[in-house]
């Protein structure tokens, strides 16, 4: 096993030095799109959404539980709450559950969300440890920086906001887009900027994230 330094990868968003494990020479995006080697079941643009977990001063939190959940390519959720629920793409998994390694990574294979009013495109997300929750909040897309200024929870963040938008980056067959998190593990001061949290919204998941994998795109 190789062990790099990756430092400054700022076309995926990473900005700050990781340590990041493999097991060859390949690059950090094909790593993670190796990592779901079976075809896509749903509709949708297909994103590996990863990042690393970190806590205030930049350490590594393993073992933590990100969960997600988001619409459909066409804005829809599953939740008995939206009125489109009963239109969703049924070959979607529409939750996520994943498990930060030792060094804090988490990976999951999911699509581009579509769009609703009045709101742009994002991912719901919580970190948990134990039995608590450190963050709830969302990521955005960069590509949609007029319509997220607009979320007045958005802008209640200020400059930290920034924290919370996604980079879409092209590779083969699939787009990567990096969601690094920092969360506060103990209470304590640190050097990172912890990452914002945001509102869970009105269709937070009436079902157990927990029996969930990270492949949103296949059912089976």
């Amino acid at each position: 096993m190789k062990y790099f330094s990756l430092v400054l990868l700022a076309v995926l968003g990473v900005t700050t030095s990781i340590a990041f494990s493999q097991e060859s020479n390949t690059s950090i995006t094909e790593h993670f799109a190796s990592q779901f080697s079976e075809a896509s079941q749903t509709n949708g643009d297909v994103v590996i959404l990863y990042g690393q977990v970190l806590d205030v001063n930049g350490n590594a939190v393993a073992n933590a539980v990100v969960e997600i959940w988001q619409t459909d390519s066409e804005g829809a959720y599953d939740h008995p709450r939206d009125p489109a629920t009963q239109s969703r793409d049924m070959s979607f998994q529409f939750f996520g559950n994943a498990i930060s390694d030792e060094t804090g990574w988490y990976a999951f294979r999911t699509i581009l969300p579509g769009e609703y009013e009045p709101r742009p495109r994002h991912i719901h997300f919580k970190v948990k440890t134990g039995n608590r929750t450190l963050l709830t909040s969302q990521f955005y897309f960069s590509e949609d920086i007029a319509a997220v200024e607009d979320e007045g929870m958005f802008r209640a963040v200020g400059d930290s906001g920034d924290a919370l938008l996604l980079q879409l980056v092209q590779a083969e067959e699939v787009l990567m887009a990096n969601g690094q998190i920092v969360v506060d593990v103990n209470g304590r001061r640190g050097t990172f900027e912890l990452t914002p949290s945001q509102g869970e919204g009105p269709y937070y998941p009436v079902v157990d994230l927990a029996d969930y994998d990270n492949d949103l795109t296949r059912l089976d």
